[in-house]
């Protein structure tokens, strides 16, 4: 099973310049609370073979983009063994070993599909830890989707997107932090060649129909 576990995690990152993002409709967007991303999470176990989120693509995708039957390839779940967050996640990981997912007390959950010839992988990450927590969580995997060195990374280590804001990068990796009632930060990565044939309007539309499928899950 993949997991989020390096350092940069934890760090607060931004990619201004780097990916362009929208503030169209925020207030608008749906709620969710991160406990109930990890019930979710703890119902379906680590080795859930249909993706525990109700996301149905082809309504999300909207008519755009790939064409076809969509099958799911993989499954990945993980949560931290705990539903705090360390007093200083950065420190948790350095000084006592902890991954991102424990420091940040986090869920992951990942599901990856093909959707007739193409791909498609959705991220959903939330944690218990401050502002912007899930999305610092994400950002190793963003990198690797979106093909960015941690170096590129790193040179925009400022701040990171406002809630409600879709950011691409590249062609085909969208992310959008989701509002999260109470406690907490969730971040969600819609990534893969279905997304190559779409506009940029049609790329956050359909980033946004994913986020109100998983709020509903």
């Amino acid at each position: 099973m993949r997991r989020p576990a390096t350092l940069i995690a934890l760090l607060p990152i931004a990619l201004a310049g780097l990916v362009a993002c929208d503030s169209d409709d925020a207030a608008d967007q749906p709620s969710i609370a991160v406990a109930d991303i990890r019930r979710i999470a703890e119902t379906a176990g680590d080795s859930a073979k249909t993706c525990p989120l109700d996301l149905e693509l082809s309504e999300a995708l909207n008519g755009g983009g790939a064409e076809g039957e969509i099958t799911t390839t993989r499954v990945d779940v993980n949560h931290s063994s705990t539903e705090e967050p360390a007093e200083d996640p950065v420190a948790a990981q350095l000084e006592d070993g902890l991954s991102p997912l424990d420091a940040a007390a986090g869920v992951f959950i990942e599901c990856a599909f093909t959707v007739g010839d193409e791909d498609l992988v959705v991220t959903l990450i939330a944690a218990k830890a401050g502002e912007q927590a899930a999305f610092n969580v994400m950002l190793p995997g963003l990198g690797r989707a979106a093909e960015l060195d941690e170096e590129a990374l790193m040179d925009y280590a400022e701040s990171g997107p406002s809630v409600g804001e879709v950011e691409l990068a590249g062609e085909d990796v969208t992310v959008l932090r989701l509002d999260v009632t109470g406690t907490g930060d969730a971040a969600l990565m819609v990534a893969g060649t279905a997304l190559s044939g779409l506009s940029d309007g049609e790329r956050r539309t359909t980033t946004r129909n994913l986020a109100r499928q998983v709020s509903e899950s």
